[in-house]
């Protein structure tokens, strides 16, 4: 896969993609593409729980209470606390940091083990879906 081209936020594995916006974070950059981001604490830099893996140049998001000095050389930073610098960066999300009924139901996996259960991809005929509501 290619780098994103300057001045883009490529959110990986969603494959979407964001103009970098001066001053927000790489939290706010997901919100506005609609990835979907834990944050519990609603980006108030508390919960650590927005973890993403950060290729390309960015600054801050390097909490070491927080992450472990293994975390911080794979390049995963706090989503919150993270600011994409000039340049195109790739952002990847992974799975212990996507709400994980949503995460679940995009990737056709059943949580609960009950059926009937029809994974998105079966729901919208194999097109690309225009979103979903879960509680």
């Amino acid at each position: 896969m290619s780098d994103p081209a300057p001045g883009i936020v490529r959110f990986l594995p969603d494959g979407v993609s964001v103009p970098v916006a001066a001053g927000e974070t790489i939290l706010t950059h997901a919100i506005r593409a609609g990835v979907p981001l834990l944050s519990p604490c609603g980006g108030e830099k508390r919960c650590g729980k927005c973890r993403v893996i950060v290729d390309g140049m960015a600054a801050g998001g390097e909490d070491p209470g927080i992450l472990s000095g293994a975390e911080l050389r794979a390049g995963v930073r706090l989503a919150c606390r993270c600011l994409p610098l000039g340049g195109g960066i790739t952002v990847t999300v992974p799975p212990e940091s996507r709400p994980a009924k949503l995460s679940a139901y995009l990737e056709g996996r059943d949580l609960a083990e009950d059926e009937p259960f029809l994974p998105l991809h079966a729901a919208t005929g194999g097109k690309k879906p225009l979103g979903v509501a879960l509680d």
